[in-house]
């Protein structure tokens, strides 16, 4: 998967980058949270390290904010030449954009409040829970970042697949079947990664001003999880191509061409 070939490609570093990123909220948001709920643990328990997770998957979380828009700006840039966007993903602006998203990774972890576990709702606040005034663990910079993801996720993807769209029309070689084919896949992706990044991000602000029921905490829960370690199982199910990559990465490919040419030598022999 890692080529010289596709590291060539700007979106492919991109999405390497938002890679990283899920891989390491998702040790937060799904196994440190599943072994923490399992066997009870809180704060108190194990503060420093509760304390580190938060740090760290907060910081990854704003790693997959920016990735998730920025790669967004790159496929748009790809699909119209014509808005000349594309002069960022090239040659040192490329550098200084990868640069940018350590520094942001960096900064949510290092110089902002982190979140911490707090087991009577499976899911991650600022506030602690210990009795304090809840304003005196607000996250601006959190607010501000998911409120500007909801919005810009929702418009850039629309605007990538009316882009699809458009392309797609102008393609002669292709016919009717195979574009519509396409762009109801691409259309499904991006609408299954807005949702999942707009419900986490929507619902994080509204939980550090407001009263959240039970299971809107757990539907966030799982809106999270779903941005970090769904998005891989999006690509999967709707994107061919990566498809056919994960199946020659794992072998299934020439698995399945040798079963079944073994298939077709036994029914030439009968």
């Amino acid at each position: 998967m890692l080529s010289k070939e596709l590291m060539k490609t700007p979106a492919y570093k991109i999405m390497i980058s938002l890679a990283i990123c899920d891989i390491l909220s998702v040790i937060v948001n799904s196994i440190v949270t599943g072994i923490f709920g399992y066997f009870g643990l809180t704060f108190c328990h194990f503060p420093m390290f509760v304390f580190i997770c938060g740090a760290h998957g907060f910081g990854c979380w704003l790693g997959c904010s920016i990735t998730c828009v920025t790669l967004a700006v790159c496929r748009i840039s790809e699909m119209n030449p014509k808005l000349y966007l594309f002069w960022i993903f090239r040659g040192l602006p490329m550098k200084l954009v990868l640069g940018w998203f350590v520094v942001t990774v960096l900064y949510g972890t290092y110089f902002t409040k982190p979140v911490i576990f707090r087991i009577e709702f499976m899911s991650w606040f600022f506030d602690p829970g210990v009795g304090l005034k809840s304003d005196l663990y607000t996250n601006t910079y959190h607010t501000v970042n998911n409120i500007a993801q909801a919005f810009l996720t929702s418009t850039l993807y629309t605007v990538l697949c009316f882009s699809v769209y458009c392309k797609s029309s102008h393609n002669n070689h292709l016919n009717s079947t195979q574009l519509s084919y396409t762009q109801k896949m691409f259309c499904y992706q991006a609408a299954t990664i807005c949702m999942a990044h707009n419900v986490s991000s929507s619902v994080y602000v509204y939980m550090q001003f407001f009263y959240t029921p039970p299971w809107l905490i757990v539907a966030e829960q799982i809106g999270w999880q779903m941005c970090t370690g769904g998005v891989c199982l999006v690509y999967i199910v709707f994107n061919r191509t990566i498809r056919v990559s994960v199946k020659d990465m794992l072998g299934l490919r020439s698995w399945n061409n040798t079963v079944s040419l073994h298939a077709h030598s036994s029914a030439s022999v009968l």
